[in-house]
């Protein structure tokens, strides 16, 4: 092989270009052949749950939902034809996919696609896809490096300037930068990688970054994506292709065994605890009885467990320290939590070093249920947890409240990052919780995460009641696009304030409500759950956006006579939607006499309305005066041309 590692001068005669040209094309395929190799290797070893035979990426991949942030969040429709749609149009994607949404997941059924050329994909025609999980590059800062070093076969004979000049002469090249919240260089601006993303050096790389949640990082040329839940028929379409096969019959019967408990359905969005829960229930386990995440959890870790058992597979089955292990679990919680709790996140070891510190029976136990995996890394294999929500399971029980001084422990500890972590404490002790959701309404971000760990109490909240003032002093955000298990969770956050007389100072309905029922005092949103007015009575003020709707007078008078209900309310919101110019509702006068504002703002120009009632006729008025039919109708126009635009950006 001709090395190419530095430019041809111009005297260079035409036999030496045609070498140098000869070279280039055999590094490329070199290149090529030796990433397909790689990506195969790992594609074919996915297993879709920690004790399935492995059955390969393609066969597991659960095909999310994925948004685009336009000013607000646009739908992409399914995530693999929506990152084909971006990926058009953009230079570089950075795209959040929370804990257990599967972006790893799709970072590798990316390069399944590219490998096999799979026809109706994006990346059939990308030439050279380069996939960098960056948890395994330590803190390497050059981009070359890193391939070398995690990407390449040891045996390659390709050196970094190899690559290099490879990637530069090459018209199609994709980057897919895999788990950017787990680099140890992330705030480390020389680093190569780091200004790659941000678009400072190699502007002629396609560039993808995933990231459990999205770091302050400096890339105004990069579009956000997001990835959303799992839609009924994504559901289907995998307990059709990897659970239960083509019956229909089956398929329908165990998706209603997941539905039965409000709890499952919620969790089903999230891809992880989709599959989890459909192979083991397709097992003949049973998770109806479960009413908290913690509870859930629990029961996974035990079926994996008895799994094991059943199957008494390996010597360390039969002995009793199997059944020991399954409940002692200390050192494992040690290691977990000091991995997760240090500067830089350590969720890799060396398997000589973990070996020797949890003992070879514990450890050899929890590589045969799947809750750790094995992986060569370089010359020495590594090993890591199976998703790292099973680490976050695990340092969990190692916070007790005898052992540590919770703000102490917890000061790395991000909630936006590790809010399965929080969770699990807060259902696995519930007498320090209090101190956890103190601790994590504080950080930014962390008021969501607070309210999803006061729903694993389970009705336990009578020492948190100053935690729920504190979240109800701020603005509540109730949005179609979050999750139906955080909808349900704000939802008893608004109930549990009722309950205690605790003042909510904003609640905001973004795309969520569906109706109200003036005649049972229900309102209903989209999840579907009805709300009795009585869970809020407390509120002072509410926002209702529905972008893109355009209310009937029916409608908005049946929203004005639920409002009467509300008897703190001091003001009334309507954002991005279209209100009649005048209609009848004696609803009206009776909020105006009650000092209760209405204000109406139609579109993103910010212009405000406010209510006039005069008996039961109603209608806007702006500034000194009465909004003209004229006015209106302009507003109408300037409505109804964003709504096209943003129906056409797709």
């Amino acid at each position: 092989m001709i090395r190419i590692s530095r430019p041809y001068i111009a005297s260079t005669s035409q036999s030496d270009l045609q070498t140098i040209a000869a070279a280039r094309k055999e590094n490329k395929e070199l290149l090529i052949n030796q990433l397909k190799a790689s990506y195969k290797q790992h594609y074919d070893a996915w297993k879709p749950v920690p004790f399935s035979q492995s059955s390969g990426v393609n066969k597991a991949f659960v095909d999310v939902g994925i948004d685009i942030q336009l000013g607000s969040w646009v739908s992409l429709g399914p995530c693999r034809l929506g990152l084909g749609k971006a990926l058009n149009k953009y230079k570089r994607l950075i795209i959040v996919g929370y804990p257990g949404y599967g972006s790893s997941m799709l970072a590798t059924q990316c390069t399944y696609e590219w490998c096999n050329g799979t026809q109706e994909s994006y990346f059939k025609d990308v030439e050279i896809l380069i996939l960098i999980r960056l948890r395994q590059v330590g803190k390497t800062h050059s981009f070359y490096k890193a391939i070398k070093k995690v990407v390449l076969p040891r045996e390659s004979t390709l050196n970094e300037q190899d690559v290099k000049t490879v990637l530069e002469s090459s018209p199609s090249v994709l980057v897919i930068l895999d788990g950017l919240d787990e680099y140890l260089e992330l705030d480390k601006d020389t680093s190569e990688i780091m200004k790659i993303i941000a678009g400072e050096i190699c502007p002629q790389l396609q560039v993808i970054t995933t990231t459990r949640y999205m770091p302050k990082i400096k890339a105004p040329q990069t579009a956000r994506l997001r990835l959303t839940g799992l839609c009924s028929k994504a559901q289907e379409e995998y307990l059709r292709k990897t659970v239960v096969g083509d019956d229909v019959r089956v398929v329908l019967r165990l998706k209603e065994r997941l539905q039965e408990n409000h709890l499952l359905e919620d969790l089903c969005e999230v891809p992880f605890f989709f599959v989890m829960l459909a192979h083991l229930s397709h097992a003949g386990n049973d998770f109806r009885a479960c009413n908290t995440l913690t509870n859930v959890f629990q029961l996974i870790v035990k079926c994996l467990h008895s799994f094991a058992k059943r199957k008494g597979t390996g010597t360390i089955t039969k002995k009793a320290a199997f059944w020991k292990f399954e409940d002692d679990h200390r050192k494992l919680d040690e290691i977990a939590f000091k991995g997760l709790s240090g500067r830089d996140q350590h969720t890799r070891w060396r398997k000589e070093i973990l070996r020797e510190k949890l003992g070879k029976k514990f450890y050899e136990q929890y590589v045969q249920i799947g809750v750790l995996v094995e992986e060569g890394a370089g010359y020495q294999t590594e090993v890591r947890f199976y998703h790292k929500i099973f680490c976050e399971w695990y340092a969990a029980h190692y916070l007790a409240a005898d052992r540590f001084e919770v703000e102490e422990s917890l000061e790395n500890m991000h909630p936006c990052d590790l809010q399965y972590f929080y969770r699990f404490v807060c259902g696995l002790y519930p007498n320090i919780a209090r101190n956890v959701i103190e601790r994590v309404k504080t950080v930014e971000g962390g008021d969501l995460v607070a309210v999803m760990c006061i729903s694993e109490l389970q009705g336990q909240v009578k020492d948190i009641l100053d935690s729920v003032t504190d979240l109800c002093s701020r603005e509540i955000k109730l949005d179609k696009r979050q999750s139906k298990y955080l909808q349900r969770c704000l939802v008893h956050l608004l109930e549990i304030a009722s309950t205690a007389k605790i003042p909510v100072s904003s609640l905001e309905l973004r795309g969520c409500l569906r109706s109200v029922n003036v005649f049972s005092g229900n309102l209903h949103l989209q999840i579907p759950i009805c709300i009795p007015s009585l869970s809020f009575t407390t509120v002072k003020q509410l926002w209702i956006e529905e972008e893109g709707k355009e209310f009937t007078e029916n409608e908005i008078a049946d929203i004005l006579k639920y409002a009467e209900m509300w008897l703190q309310l001091r003001s009334l919101w309507f954002r991005y939607c279209l209100l009649p110019w005048s209609f009848k509702a004696k609803s009206g006068s009776v909020l105006q006499s009650r000092m209760v504002e209405v204000f109406w703002i139609p579109d993103f120009a910010g212009t405000i309305y406010t209510l006039k009632s005069e008996g039961s006729k109603c209608m806007w008025k702006h500034g000194g005066g009465i909004l003209m039919k004229e006015e209106y109708q302009r507003e109408v126009e300037t409505f109804q041309q964003y709504e096209r635009k943003q129906m056409t950006y797709c």
